[in-house]
């Protein structure tokens, strides 16, 4: 009986970790570059530290650059990381006169 509980766990542990990794973290570092990685542990550890972390991303949300009024998608390489943005829903994005990076609509 032991034995299959032992399978249980280790099938449910196997199903944690698979979920988990596919979870990204990212974050900016304080001399300028971008970390992207599995885990917070380590981040920018060669780079001055975290300067800020990018929230993850929600189903719908994008980041929109508001100096120049693009927005960008979840997994853009600028998603969160402008100078100035904030996140919001693409509908309410472009409800605000925001338009898409390149043309490219997240939805």
């Amino acid at each position: 009986m032991k034995f299959r509980h032992g399978l249980v766990a280790l099938a449910f542990g196997l199903a944690l970790t698979g979920s988990a990794q596919a979870q990204t973290t990212t974050a900016t570092c304080n001399d300028g570059t971008t970390y992207t990685g599995q885990s917070h542990q380590g981040a920018c550890s060669h780079h001055g530290g975290v300067q800020a972390w990018t929230p993850p991303a929600t189903p719908g949300q994008v980041w929109v650059n508001t100096a120049t009024h693009v927005y960008h998608c979840p997994g853009d390489r600028w998603y969160g990381k402008t100078k100035a943005g904030e996140f919001m829903s693409e509908v309410d994005a472009k409800a605000k006169g925001n338009r898409p990076d390149h043309g490219k609509v997240c939805s």
